[in-house]
């Protein structure tokens, strides 16, 4: 049996609605831990449209919507209060069609299902809304915005052309970063693995032939000193900060995901400039939710890197011993930027719920599509970030 919302509703809570695949354990976490505050969340596994799952829109005379998903058994109905929008992954399986109408069916469906995103709660509050989404995942985008809102950020280089790719590395000294545009940068071998991406630090010599180098557009980025690094949860109007101690380790100086294993974080406490700062970027991007990483020089200078609009939290407030789950639940149930919430003793924290977080995702994976296979191998690899 698929199970698209597993608990009673219970008023007054607002209407919650995650949009998320079966692969990912924060979306249970939070399910879980808004049930242990007697609250209700439905859940959206979007791997199930269209194959498993039916959406109907019906729009009144008046203009007014009404949206209904369901696989037959169960179903939801919006629109909601609040909209987590997640980690939802739209894949459209044609093996019934005649290869001659794989891209107009795949086109309908994809078109289907980005008007239904919009009609979930046009009056109510989106973790993130998904025009803004989309925008906020263009890293040149990201970056303008950033110095605009007074952040350093680096110079870099977003090209497919290899003579300003050269020219680049010749100012840079011989050598700068390159990174993928992509949030995950992962992409699927021929024998079925999937290769992991990290940011690099190259110089000419490494550089591909020209014709690869035009097929494949990429980040070029000046190398900058790293005292340490940080990561700033935005939720709202809060702030959550940590202080990646990358540099003490072996494979993570570079790029710190290299490093889980060995990597030490500390909570932050920011200045309040750089905390300003940091809830106009989020609020110029239009998200309510982000993860922004920045750089530490020695001289005590902080670099914006980039801010990953649905990126992982409950690893840091693993390893830092800095509640986030619980002031996460409160921005859902309250449904504002400006939600109240205050760190205390009872705090609800993910050792607490991870069993029972664990056993929701395990049941929904036996009922559910799985996300493709390259969707579900970054899920697992991106659970730690």
């Amino acid at each position: 049996m698929r199970v698209l919302h597993a608990m009673p509703k219970k008023s007054p809570n607002p209407r919650i609605l995650i949009i998320s695949n079966p692969e990912d354990l924060h979306a249970f976490a939070v399910i879980e831990a808004l049930a242990r505050r007697g609250a209700t969340a439905d859940l959206w596994l979007t791997p199930d449209y269209p194959e498993l799952q039916s959406i109907t829109l019906t729009i009144d005379d008046t203009g007014g919507s009404k949206i209904r998903i369901t696989d037959g058994e169960t179903e939801l109905q919006g629109p909601y209060d609040v909209v987590w929008n997640r980690r939802g992954v739209f894949h459209a399986p044609l093996q019934e069609l005649h290869e001659a109408d794989h891209e107009f069916a795949r086109a309908e469906a994809s078109t289907h299902y980005q008007a239904a995103m919009e009609l979930l709660a046009q009056h109510g509050l989106w973790i993130n809304p998904p025009a803004q989404k989309r925008l906020a995942n263009l890293k040149p985008l990201q970056q303008q915005v950033a110095a605009r809102c007074g952040l350093r950020t680096a110079q870099t280089l977003y090209t497919n052309d290899p003579d300003a790719i050269r020219a680049f590395l010749a100012r840079a000294g011989g050598s700068c970063i390159y990174k993928a545009n992509t949030q995950k940068g992962l992409w699927m071998r021929g024998d079925g693995t999937l290769e992991t991406l990290y940011t690099t630090i190259i110089n000419a010599s490494q550089l591909s032939e020209d014709e690869v180098l035009r097929l494949t557009p990429g980040i070029f980025q000046e190398v900058i000193p790293k005292k340490h690094e940080l990561r700033v949860t935005v939720m709202g109007d809060h702030l959550f900060a940590a202080r990646l101690l990358s540099q003490e380790t072996t494979t993570g100086r570079v790029d710190f995901r290299r490093s889980y294993g060995e990597l030490r974080i500390e909570r932050e406490e920011l200045p309040e400039p750089l905390t300003k700062q940091l809830v106009l970027l989020s609020r110029q991007l239009g998200l309510v939710y982000g993860a922004i990483d920045l750089i530490v020089t020695p001289d005590d200078e902080v670099i914006f890197l980039e801010i990953n609009e649905s990126g992982q939290f409950l690893w840091i407030e693993d390893c830092a011993d800095m509640p986030l789950l619980d002031p996460f639940c409160e921005l859902l149930l309250q449904g504002r930027r400006d939600f109240a919430w205050r760190d205390w003793e009872g705090t609800l924290r993910l050792a607490d719920i991870g069993s029972a977080a664990n056993q929701r995702r395990d049941e929904a994976q036996r009922g559910h599509r799985p996300p493709p296979q390259l969707a579900q191998q970054e899920e697992e690899i991106s659970q730690q970030k």
